[in-house]
């Protein structure tokens, strides 16, 4: 689990490549979660708006309401 400072340099690292920027694909990585197909499906074409962070929490936000949120992991293999 990555510390504080580090997570904060992802949260702004982020904020600059995708803030603004259409989803234009999501991929769910369990093929089991049947009603995130809905969901997966909500968020493309949507544009994030922000990136912020409370303790190792990132919250990626759609204009003025969160769309959705997860603690987070040092998963460098997500291609950001």
């Amino acid at each position: 689990m990555p510390e504080l400072p580090e997570v904060e340099t992802i949260r702004r690292d982020l904020s600059e490549k995708i803030v603004g920027v259409p989803i234009v694909s999501v991929e769910l990585k369990d093929k089991k979660l049947g009603e995130a197909k809905n969901f997966a499906k909500f968020l493309v074409g949507k544009k994030i708006s922000a990136v912020e962070r409370i303790g190792k929490l990132l919250i990626f936000k759609n204009f003025r309401r969160p769309i959705f949120t997860d603690s987070f992991k040092d998963d460098r293999s997500a291609g950001f």
